[in-house]
C-alpha cells in the first residue's frame, strides 16, 4: 500500500516527465481558482491508503502487541475518502463518466459498510467473504473504467 500510494501520489503531479502539477490554486488571479483539482483528488486518496501502510506497519511490527483495531479504522477512513472524492469527482463531467463514477461510488460505499461493520465484528468469516468480492469487483470496475474514458 505504502509503495503504490506514494509512487500514484508522485505519478499524479509529475507524469509525463516533465510535467509539474503540484501547485495548488494560481496566485496570479485574484479569486485563486484551483489548478489541477482532479490530480488533487486523486493524491489525497492515494495518501490515504499508503497512510493505512503505514499504520499497518507500525500496528505489526513497532508495537508491543498488534492493534487490528487501528488497522481496521485506518483502511475503513481510506475507503470512505474515496467515497468521499467519487462523489464530488462527478461535478462538471459528461453522462458517460457521471455513470461510470456512479457505479464505482456504489462499490465503494458497499466496501465502506462492510468495513464499518468489520470494526465491529472482525472474526467474521461472512465479511471477509465480502469484502474481498466487493474490493475485487471495485477493482475491475475501476479497470473498466478506465478503459472507457481513456
Amino acid at each position: 500500500k505504502i509503495v503504490y500510494g506514494t509512487l500514484a501520489v508522485a505519478a499524479e503531479f509529475f507524469y509525463p516527465p516533465g510535467v509539474y502539477k503540484l501547485t495548488l490554486y494560481n496566485r496570479e488571479r485574484a479569486d485563486y481558482p484551483f489548478i489541477h483539482p482532479n490530480e488533487w483528488q486523486h493524491a489525497t486518496m492515494y495518501s490515504y491508503f499508503a497512510l493505512s501502510g503505514w499504520v499497518d506497519i507500525i500496528s505489526q511490527a513497532c508495537l508491543p502487541r498488534r492493534v487490528v483495531l487501528v488497522e481496521s479504522i485506518a483502511i475503513a477512513l481510506a475507503f470512505y475518502t474515496e467515497a468521499l472524492l467519487l462523489y464530488s469527482h462527478m461535478h462538471g463531467k459528461e453522462r458517460v463518466e457521471n455513470s461510470v463514477h456512479s457505479l464505482l461510488l456504489l462499490a465503494c460505499f458497499l466496501v465502506c459498510l462492510i468495513l464499518t461493520a468489520e470494526i465491529w465484528r472482525p472474526n467474521d468469516p461472512v465479511l471477509w467473504f465480502a469484502k474481498t468480492c466487493l474490493v475485487m469487483t471495485q477493482g475491475t470496475w475501476l479497470l473498466h473504467a478506465a478503459f472507457i474514458l481513456y
